[in-house]
């Protein structure tokens, strides 16, 4: 995915999840970076920078990587983790299914 990709690919699915949260009060999001290729520096920089402090103004607190064997996407996501801000809880999972019951737990 070219960098203008992934930038509008994340701000459509944050104004998505911006609807979604007055349906239901809650808002996780779940990266799944086995459907992902290499993030470069500069995308990376922007997540951390620009769309995680919009994301957590939205009301997005937790986020569920499924991690892969792609080192690179891998390497993104734990840039990510290492520098994310206050007010988002990140969590690193081996399946789609093992997110979502982290969500589960985590909303009860």
């Amino acid at each position: 995915m070219m960098p203008e990709e992934f930038k509008a690919h994340l701000d459509f699915g944050l104004e998505f999840m911006k609807e979604k949260v007055k349906e239901t009060g809650k808002m996780m999001w779940l990266s799944d970076g086995t459907l992902a290729g290499a993030v470069d520096e500069e995308g990376i920089k922007w997540v951390i920078e620009d769309w995680t402090p919009r994301a957590i103004a939205a009301g997005i607190k937790y986020v569920g990587f499924v991690i892969t064997e792609n080192e690179w996407v891998n390497l993104a996501a734990e840039e990510y983790r290492e520098t994310a801000k206050e007010g988002m809880t990140t969590g690193y999972f081996k399946d789609v299914e093992s997110v979502k019951k982290w969500f589960r737990e985590i909303t009860r």
